[in-house]
């Protein structure tokens, strides 16, 4: 809450201004989460396993343009989900 209030001071806004401000980017970041979390999920039915499995397997040798887009849709999308958490986390810390 320190922080907050220190976030608040420097652009002079009321504080449940920044609340609501701070709330609405917290409920972006986790609809954020999700998206990302869904992706990874279809990902891991289609293909019958992990993302780190599927970067070391056969599909990964020669791979076709479909199985190309799916490796950097998976890998976006498992970044985003650790990146999504760290910002959760800090939105909820100011909280």
């Amino acid at each position: 809450m320190k922080e907050f209030k220190k976030h608040c001071n420097c652009f002079s806004l009321p504080l449940n201004l920044w609340k609501v401000l701070l709330l609405y980017m917290l409920e972006k970041a986790r609809r954020t989460y999700l998206k990302y979390k869904i992706i990874n999920e279809l990902l891991q039915s289609k293909y019958n396993m992990q993302f780190d499995e599927f970067s070391k397997s056969k599909f990964m040798e020669e791979p076709s343009f479909e199985v190309e887009q799916d490796f950097f849709d998976w890998d976006m999308a498992i970044t985003g989900m650790g990146d999504m958490v760290s910002e959760i986390k800090h939105l909820e810390s100011m909280l």
